[in-house]
């Protein structure tokens, strides 16, 4: 389990997200909910997803938040 945390955190350095403070919190059911309004039909990202590809996924994808 460590190594695939370690792998997790090297891979995320590569990430280029908005700063948020350290009072934001994620949840499961907020996730769930994002994913659930995300409008059908519209291009994919610059790495390929689409929101029906979060909509089609396996439901565990709102848990590793």
């Amino acid at each position: 389990m460590t190594e695939l945390h370690d792998e997790y955190n090297r891979l995320r350095g590569d990430y280029y997200v908005l700063p948020l403070s350290d009072d934001v919190n994620f949840d499961t059911e907020l996730v769930s909910k994002v994913i659930l309004d995300l409008e059908r039909g519209k291009a994919a990202d610059n790495v390929g997803l689409s929101a029906e590809h979060l909509l089609s996924c396996h439901p565990v994808l709102s848990m590793v938040s």
